[in-house]
């Protein structure tokens, strides 16, 4: 009756540790993640184009290895920063369809309550007269609005880097920033 106790309160011990790793691989993929959002996030509100996290990634590696931390390089390897994993809010791309009229896609890209990355094309609509900065941001501002989306929700905004994109002050980057903050 005792060595069949000792063997229970073993059996459980060991399920304990098993289910144990995987809460803390859990917690520890979840902070990575986390961790690689907010570094999206901080991208474009310093201004930075969204291939700077393959940089910053880069940085955290040689950090990593010069303090000689196993432990703080697979950490820093496991956070997803890649030009095509950033995750942002808004993705948008002007361009030209075959009969030569201005488009602009819109996607979203967001992250429910459970780390399901989400991604749709909003819209594709066309720019009526040019391409600068205003147009674009008033076809954002009227999509956003026609669709009844909260402009809290509006995080972030990842464009291709042309000049009517990211000007400084008539860039449709530097616009919705005007228009939100």
């Amino acid at each position: 009756m005792l060595s069949e106790k000792i063997f229970l309160k073993k059996k459980k011990l060991e399920l304990f540790n098993q289910q144990n790793i995987f809460v803390k691989r859990h917690d520890e993929l979840e902070s990575m993640v986390k961790t690689s959002y907010e570094i999206s996030l901080l991208l474009p509100k310093k201004k930075k184009s969204f291939s700077d996290g393959e940089i910053v990634k880069e940085a955290l590696t040689i950090c990593a290895q010069n303090c000689d931390d196993k432990h703080v390089k697979a950490k820093a390897d496991s956070i997803s920063l890649s030009r095509h994993t950033v995750t942002r809010r808004v993705a948008l791309d002007e361009t030209c369809d075959l009969t030569s009229r201005s488009q602009l896609a819109i996607f979203v890209r967001c992250v429910d309550e459970n780390w399901n990355v989400l991604q749709d094309l909003l819209e594709v609509c066309q720019l009526e007269s040019t391409t600068q900065g205003k147009d674009i941001f008033l076809k954002i501002k009227e999509c956003i609005e026609k669709k009844s989306l909260s402009w809290d929700k509006f995080i972030s905004v990842c464009t291709d880097g042309a000049p009517a994109m990211i000007g400084k002050n008539n860039g449709c980057v530097a616009l919705l920033q005007n228009f939100l903050f």
